[in-house]
């Protein structure tokens, strides 16, 4: 649920938004919030946009795995390069026999089917990854802050 949407910045170069989500149980209300997600997207007239994100969980909850963001893509956007360790999966408690280089490859190739639960297709220390359609057009993502992976 959006509890607030708030305009931080608006000028010719620049528009910087703040959104702040509580995340409900089904059926739940403001007062039974599991985690609070703080959002701020800044929109620069270069074309770039960053993400910042905050997840807060309630203190009552025992110790989350894991958070993170998904976000889709259209499916001609099926052509992905990395410059990281590669070619092949990688993650960071074997990571030494991949190699830091660009690599290029189509996203279903990245699928590996393990049985479930089970992640696949992680690249370890990627610097930018790039997401383009057959015609080149597509999106380029650099990376911040050092993350073990990217998948």
């Amino acid at each position: 649920m959006t509890e607030s949407c708030t305009v931080l910045n608006a000028s010719d170069n620049l528009l910087k938004v703040a959104v702040n989500y509580l995340g409900l149980p089904t059926g739940g209300d403001k007062n039974s919030s599991l985690f609070t997600v703080d959002l701020v997207y800044s929109i620069y007239g270069s074309g770039d946009v960053i993400l910042e994100c905050q997840v807060k969980p309630n203190p009552d909850l025992p110790p989350l795995p894991r958070v993170g963001l998904e976000f889709h893509l259209d499916k001609s956007m099926d052509l992905i390069k990395w410059y990281g360790r590669g070619p092949f999966e990688c993650y960071p408690d074997r990571k030494a026999a991949a190699h830091v280089g660009v690599y290029e490859q189509d996203v279903d190739s990245l699928h590996v089917p393990y049985i479930v639960p089970g992640e696949s297709s992680g690249r370890a220390d990627v610097r930018w990854v790039t997401f383009q359609n057959k015609d080149g057009c597509g999106l380029l993502l650099p990376l911040m802050e050092s993350l073990h992976q990217c998948k």
